[in-house]
């Protein structure tokens, strides 16, 4: 409900909004903040605040492209993982972080927007041609 009011307000409205909770993100657990009825405050803050940082940031390419690796990481996370536990490397964390932030960087880039690429073209070749405006059509008896 409260978005086609974020998206009237200036974009500066939603990256003060974004900077402000991150802020309070950053400083909830430093300030001792662990009672449970105090996640609900970090509840409501977001559902508040979601419509405003999503009109500053809808338009951001660099947010679009980060928010495209959501399903690759979703997909490599556990081979990843699971390389770190079986071998477990010096840096086990940062190599599961890292790698599977590289192995999702490799999967959007190397199959999923070629896929994507491929599957536009091919919808696109399939659109049947408009008829000109104000052409008669003729169906057969």
């Amino acid at each position: 409900k409260a978005l086609p009011l974020a998206i009237r307000l200036p974009k500066a409205v939603g990256w003060l909004t974004a900077l402000v909770v991150l802020a309070f993100i950053v400083a909830f657990p430093l300030l001792g903040w662990t009672d449970v009825r105090m996640r609900w405050a970090v509840y409501a803050i977001f559902a508040a605040t979601t419509p405003f940082i999503f009109a500053a940031f809808k338009d951001n390419a660099l947010d679009r492209w980060i928010g495209d690796l959501s399903y690759p990481i979703y997909m490599t996370q556990l081979f990843v993982i699971g390389f770190v536990l079986t071998y477990n490397p010096p840096f086990g964390m940062w190599i599961g972080i890292l790698g599977t932030i590289a192995m999702s960087i490799a999967v959007l880039v190397l199959i999923d927007h070629p896929l994507d690429r491929w599957r536009q073209q091919r919808a696109h070749a399939r659109r049947e041609p408009a008829a000109a405006p104000g052409a008669a059509s003729i169906a057969p008896l």
